[in-house]
């Protein structure tokens, strides 16, 4: 055995004892790189582990999206029938102070809204005093970029005048006639009153929320219409013929119930 060997150990336990020796620093107080596959000693994920968690994610995130999608379309279909029904009130208050006479349904000078696509043409109309507020008259959901999305019942002191209403006494049967309407205009505004018999969409509805649209009745109640007939969603333009339009028939009959 050579001279400097530690006197009473083997070579054996100087092996074990070089086995388990600290690790040699590398650089500036550094610790040897792990093993490939092995984990940081502070818990860091290896790659794999890392595009484990990413795809469960992506599962959960596509498993989630379409409830809060829904969530948020429900969220927009109840916040336009608020605006909706702001306006309806505001309906019924300009006939109480005005000897029950209906405002003008079209979009004119002195009419609920003036002509175009302005702010002035809702803040100048004759509801706006008492909502004092341009919110209201724009649906959440609408994908026209207008300032308005409303429009009123033509039978209702509008274009068929002569067929319908001017006073809110004409109005028989109330919590059947159809007040304000989500229309559809490209125009470049909702342009007059919204009009449509019992065979042709003369103006067409907007179809705001995915399935359907609000409706505001002169009696201040809201409903939800839910559209059947897939030619509905197929309208491109004015005068379009729906004689077998089940939604068509549906708005025909409360746009002046007899």
């Amino acid at each position: 055995m050579p001279e400097w060997f530690p006197a009473g150990r083997s070579t054996r336990d100087t092996a074990r004892t070089t086995r388990y020796a600290a690790p040699v620093r590398v650089g500036r107080g550094s610790m040897m790189k792990p093993r490939a596959g092995q984990k940081h000693a502070g818990g860091a994920f290896t790659l794999i582990e890392l595009l484990v968690v990413i795809s469960i994610i992506a599962i959960l995130l596509s498993l989630l999206l379409p409830g809060i999608n829904s969530a948020l379309q429900r969220a927009k279909r109840a916040s336009c029938m608020s605006n909706m029904r702001g306006l309806q009130q505001a309906y019924i208050s300009y006939a109480q102070s005005h000897n029950d006479t209906l405002v003008s349904s079209h979009t004119a000078v002195g009419a609920w809204v003036g002509p175009g696509n302005t702010i002035p043409a809702i803040t100048n109309g004759q509801l706006y005093a008492t909502l004092n507020d341009v919110r209201p008259y724009h649906c959440p959901a609408s994908q026209l970029h207008l300032y308005r999305s409303y429009s009123i019942n033509g039978y209702l002191n509008g274009e068929w005048t002569a067929s319908g209403a001017r006073r809110y006494a004409d109005l028989l049967f109330a919590a059947r006639t159809i007040v304000f309407v989500e229309e559809c205009d490209l125009r470049g505004y909702l342009m007059g009153s919204f009009i449509a018999n019992r065979n042709t969409w003369i103006d067409y509805v907007a179809i705001n929320h995915l399935d359907g649209d609000n409706f505001s009745f002169a009696d201040g109640h809201m409903e939800y219409r839910t559209y059947v007939s897939p030619d509905t969603f197929g309208i491109t333009g004015h005068s379009t013929s729906g004689a077998n339009n089940a939604d068509l028939q549906w708005i025909a009959n409360r746009m002046w119930p007899q």
